[in-house]
């Protein structure tokens, strides 16, 4: 009740001039002019008329090394890692048949003002990030266009998501997400653990057997004992229907080599860079 009177308060119509809620809006609007209709690797199988929501996963690591490398890349560019995980998904998506124009989801806390940090619940809203890879950037020169994107995405980040695709109005089909079909989340919070007496059991991700987007990259950033980088989880979630496994496998182990490349040489083209093209079939 407090975040929806705290929403409703700050998106109401101003007495004079724009609003928020217009500033919002105009914002969007511009931002997603002319968005792709998909945005997604072209399917192994056709897409269906109505989604059954069967899915599966899988997960690679990202070892130590190349994470700490990541983080110090982010460092010097005056990004985040998140940005450089978007930069690295957005070039993979393209060199997968996807298109210059790649468009992701991503989910947001939902608490960007302070008053809302002690508000019990989940005030999740999720963004839409676009990622213009035309022109044979640099990994540098793209990641610089992402975190542009990115930090104006953030600081327009409260026009909750219902009332976005109401504004965009994107032609809708009964098997596809709107806007968008390819999200990416980074977990950076501590791990949750299971205290059992003076046990302590770390709790893992179970699969559902479901999947809510044509491919949904989620990241694990784990730590050691003294909060130093520890590596990654890229656990990566498909839709069964529109993906073969082998794919989905495929796909996951070209963005964990990709990661480690682009961070060896952020100036390497994609045309350089190993194993960024999808796989021909067999």
């Amino acid at each position: 009740a407090d975040f929806a009177l705290w929403q409703r308060r700050v998106l109401a119509p101003a007495p004079e001039g724009p609003g928020r809620l217009e500033r919002l809006t105009a914002f969007w609007r511009e931002a997603l002019e002319a968005l792709p209709e998909e945005s997604a690797p072209p399917a192994d199988h056709p897409r269906p008329g109505t989604s059954s929501g069967r899915g599966g996963s899988v997960t690679v690591t990202v070892d130590t090394g190349v994470h700490r490398k990541l983080l110090r890349l982010a460092d010097r560019e005056n990004a985040s890692l998140f940005m450089v995980l978007h930069s690295a998904l957005a070039l993979l998506l393209n060199r997968w048949g996807a298109g210059d124009d790649i468009v992701l989801g991503t989910p947001v806390a939902g608490r960007s003002e302070p008053a809302l940090d002690e508000v019990v619940g989940l005030l999740t809203n999720t963004l839409v990030l676009r990622a213009d890879t035309s022109g044979d950037p640099t990994f540098r020169e793209l990641l610089a266009r992402v975190r542009a994107f990115d930090v104006q995405a953030l600081d327009h980040q409260d026009l909750p998501f219902d009332r976005l695709v109401e504004e965009v109005n994107p032609r809708r089909h009964p098997a596809r997400h709107p806007l968008f079909q390819v999200m990416l989340a980074l977990q950076n919070n501590e791990r949750a653990v299971l205290a059992l007496g003076e046990e302590r059991v770390p709790l893992r991700p179970t699969t559902t057997g479901t999947a809510k987007f044509d491919l949904f990259v989620d990241v694990l950033e784990r730590h050691g004992p003294d909060g130093t980088a520890d590596g990654l989880d890229l656990h990566v979630e498909y839709a069964a229907e529109l993906y073969e496994p082998a794919t989905a496998e495929a796909f996951a182990d070209a963005l964990r080599d990709l990661l480690a490349a682009v961070c060896a040489d952020p100036e390497a083209r994609p045309g350089a860079l190993p194993r960024v093209g999808r796989p021909s079939p067999a």
